[in-house]
């Protein structure tokens, strides 16, 4: 989203990314205050080079996780439990239980692939379409998506849940290689 260039009408578009922004990057900075701090590092940046940037949610949204994964590499390898349980989950589609708690989501996404998490919590966090998020981090748009794909089959793997049929066992064969039907 771009809008006009004065400070009044920044601000306003500011404070309605921001919350998602927090969201976002909220387990990865291990606090709400290491989220806060990233995404406003991410707007200062983005205020600062307001007249180059085309997509201003698209910037924000990977500059924040950016930000965030600076702060994560100098911060100690733990997340106090109650950070975690203040997560929310995304809103993932497609049969995951109910009642999922925010630090089982968190545990198993933190099991996945850096571009799949990633790639996840763009799409989930902050609801960014996938061509959003290939634009965003500078790849296909079906990159993105498969990105998303393979994450949340992972994760329904990890929940127990298989959501694709095609998962399911092949029917048998006879030894001549016919079917049985």
């Amino acid at each position: 989203m771009k809008v006009s260039k004065d400070h009044q009408s920044f601000d306003d578009w500011a404070e309605g990314i921001r919350p998602r922004l927090i969201r976002l990057v909220t387990p990865l900075c291990r606090g709400r205050h290491g989220a806060e701090d990233a995404v406003q590092e991410a707007l200062l940046g983005l205020w600062r080079n307001r007249d180059r940037v085309q997509d201003w949610d698209a910037y924000a949204a990977r500059a924040a996780w950016l930000n965030a994964l600076k702060r994560r590499e100098r911060q100690r390898p733990w997340v106090p439990l109650e950070d975690l349980e203040k997560a929310p989950p995304p809103a993932l589609q497609g049969g995951m239980r109910e009642g999922l708690e925010p630090w089982e989501m968190e545990r198993a996404l933190a099991r996945l692939p850096a571009a799949q998490q990633t790639a996840l919590r763009l799409r989930y966090y902050t609801g960014l379409s996938f061509k959003e998020i290939g634009e965003s981090l500078k790849i296909s748009l079906n990159t993105a998506a498969s990105r998303c794909r393979y994450g949340l089959e992972a994760l329904r793997l990890a929940f127990g849940q298989h959501s694709d049929s095609r998962a399911e066992e092949a029917p048998p064969h006879s030894p001549g290689g016919k079917r049985h039907g």
